[in-house]
């Protein structure tokens, strides 16, 4: 039974590693190109995601909700892209309020609540708003991005390794009972060390901070990870939907990615943003 558990989680490794050297060269040539491709690619995924998140706050396909919704976190990203961030985050602000209203005023109930519905928008649109502010910077725009990607592709992947192969107590049972705390450890460790060393080959200055930096996105990937589960759990669904055959939606893959670049974009306000 034991030599049929690894089995399984190595080949589930396996796949996720495919599907990773599949979508990655995508991700990476906006990254490196930069204006118009990075922030197409952001604004195609962000969409998605408002999508999913409706269809599960509403338990149904999305309708003038997804609408108004996507609207505002697309109208946000644009203004970042072309303007400030504080107009970006006016029209997030507006767009929550938006959606509740016109939520309040509708005879649904949302498996997430109303004001669930409506979080939405925020909850998407920082992160994306975050992730085109952090690459428009001329100087360390796309080291930083890079940097982000590494980090929590490395907790994700470290922490799905060491979780099914270790195994052990589990993290959060009632919210998702696949993830341990050797996982979470093991991905944490990976996200810091992965941190470190792609700083150094791209030629940064590093020391113990990045390495900090690291640990503490990789914490904050794994309670996004959390957190979308719970969303999952509450709403009904095993997953966020099925555009990624084998591996859910677009939520499901992005939402450690989303939290951390939410967080980091938080985080460099106050200095220089980059790494």
């Amino acid at each position: 039974m034991a030599r049929l558990v690894a089995d399984s989680a190595m080949n589930e490794l396996i796949r996720r590693a495919i599907s990773a050297v599949v979508l990655a060269p995508v991700v990476l040539g906006a990254v490196y190109f930069g204006r118009p491709w990075f922030e197409m690619i952001i604004i195609v995924a962000a969409a998605l995601a408002t999508f999913e998140w409706v269809r599960l706050a509403m338990g149904r396909e999305p309708g003038i909700d997804f609408g108004l919704a996507a609207t505002f976190v697309i109208g946000a990203a644009v203004a970042q892209a072309l303007s400030t961030p504080s107009v970006a985050l006016a029209l997030l602000a507006a767009g929550a309020v938006a959606v509740a209203a016109v939520s309040f005023l509708s005879d649904a109930a949302p498996r997430l609540g109303r004001l669930g519905l409506a979080i939405g928008v925020p909850i998407i649109g920082l992160p994306t708003v975050a992730l085109i502010w952090l690459r428009a910077e001329p100087l360390t725009g796309r080291t930083t991005i890079f940097w982000l990607l590494a980090v929590v592709w490395a907790v994700d992947i470290g922490a799905y390794a060491f979780g099914r192969l270790i195994g052990g107590p589990r993290l959060a049972p009632a919210i998702s009972p696949g993830k341990t705390w050797s996982g979470l450890i093991g991905g944490v460790a990976c996200g810091a060390a992965v941190g470190f060393s792609v700083a150094f080959a791209l030629g940064q200055p590093v020391d113990a901070t990045l390495a900090l930096a690291g640990l503490g996105l990789g914490i904050i990937a794994q309670l996004g990870d959390l957190g979308e589960s719970w969303v999952k759990r509450r709403a009904g669904a095993k997953d966020s939907g099925g555009l990624i055959p084998g591996h859910g939606g677009i939520l499901d893959r992005i939402d450690g990615l989303w939290a951390a670049a939410a967080a980091f974009g938080l985080l460099t306000l106050a200095g220089t943003r980059g790494i």
